[in-house]
């Protein structure tokens, strides 16, 4: 383990936050918080960077730009070690002199929440990426709202997802939320100079529609409702294809179902790429649909929509936040195959709707879902609950 390097003593004019997660492996939320810390404002914050682990290339991307990265490599536990997880914790809030404590996923809420306690941090911060569903158990569920008045204020990335804590959760939020939408790399994810894969590599005509998708082949994620509707495509548009770019546990069971609806020959999964900006300029629609459990406020939608793909989702949690019904695309019932083929195939039918849907999801991304936008809104935010320490 590698002990974070001090930036000199913290001063009145810069801020020592300190992000500590579960594990910084690939995901959505690790990849938010890397592009924050790399981007945040290092004149007036100290960003500090901790995980229980495991770790992976994110944390290559930290350590090039210069940000302190500690990886302790142990398993969170809540049995008789717990004390000594939260005495580590209150020795590195300590050590660094921290001033803002932000925490991520369950372990780190009931373990930092305390140390923070212990340590006298003048402000805990919670950053709630998901539901927490179906992984929290009502035990769960119980403690952190048992535990939730340790932390002073709580992100979330989508209105819909704070009104679930607040509804579904029963947590006492009391004002003490921000809302904050997940912000893409509108520079990676330009149209104008993306090369993109070619078409063979995945056996796919030139003049054939697309549909696409991406998202981790989990249950949650529904992608058999994409296969459900392909009859319902191709009455629209014939030698439409299905491009589900992802792997997970579910590919033996999609590609199964697939063979016994007869549309395999229909469906091409990519598996595991990181070169999803490639694949996006060959969607003419991209689709998302999945459960409510599943989204927020969704990377690949808001990528998609950087490409100026329409996009017809399942009107669930911060999608409709997302996707403007009929001026970006269409949102659909939670696992209605009909519509959803209704949708996707009108749109693969009509180009010249397609293309003018994707020019105005491409502005709305730009307008307000970027990397930029997303830092200068925690910086704000940053500000407004360091001032209220200082009063």
């Amino acid at each position: 383990m590698a002990r974070i390097d001090r930036w000199g003593e913290p001063d009145p004019h810069r801020i020592t936050v300190l992000f500590f997660s579960c594990n910084y492996v690939i995901g959505g939320m690790q990849r938010q918080l890397t592009d924050l810390v790399t981007h945040i404002d290092r004149d007036r914050y100290r960003p500090l960077v901790a995980c229980f682990g495991p770790s992976g290339p994110f944390a290559d991307e930290l350590k090039a730009a210069g940000i302190p990265f500690e990886c302790w490599n142990v398993e969170p536990s809540y049995d008789l070690s717990a004390p000594r997880m939260i005495a580590r914790m209150v020795r590195l809030l300590r050590r660094e002199r921290v001033q803002i404590f932000q925490t991520y996923e369950f372990p780190t809420k009931v373990l930092g929440w305390t140390a923070g306690r212990i340590a006298r941090v003048p402000v805990i911060t919670c950053a709630e990426h998901g539901t927490g569903e179906p992984k929290d158990t009502p035990r769960k569920t119980w403690l952190l709202r048992r535990l939730s008045h340790l932390c002073d204020r709580f992100i979330y990335v989508a209105d819909a997802q704070r009104r679930f804590y607040r509804d579904e959760r029963g947590f006492r939020l009391d004002g003490r939320t921000e809302v904050i939408y997940n912000g893409i790399n509108h520079r990676r994810f330009d149209p104008g100079t993306v090369v993109p894969v070619p078409r063979a590599e995945f056996g796919v005509d030139d003049d054939a529609p697309i549909v696409g998708i991406t998202a981790v082949l989990r249950e949650e994620k529904a992608h058999e409702v994409l296969l459900r509707a392909m009859p319902g495509i191709e009455r629209h548009a014939p030698g439409a294809r299905a491009l589900i770019v992802g792997d997970g546990p579910e590919r033996a069971k999609i590609e199964s179902l697939a063979r016994e609806l007869g549309v395999e020959d229909r469906m091409v999964i990519t598996g595991f790429r990181n070169d999803v900006e490639r694949i996006l300029p060959l969607f003419d629609v991209m689709t998302l649909c999945s459960d409510p459990v599943a989204e927020t406020c969704p990377l690949s939608v808001l990528e998609a929509m950087c490409m100026g793909k329409p996009i017809v989702a399942t009107s669930v949690s911060g999608l409709p936040e997302l996707v403007v019904e009929g001026k970006t695309g269409y949102l659909v019932g939670i696992r209605d195959n009909e519509a959803l083929g209704e949708r996707i195939g009108g749109l693969l039918a009509n180009r010249v709707r397609a293309r003018t849907m994707g020019e105005a999801g491409r502005a709305r991304a730009l307008a307000g879902f970027t990397i930029p936008h997303m830092v200068a809104h925690h910086e704000r935010y940053y500000e407004q609950i360091w001032s209220e320490t200082q009063r």
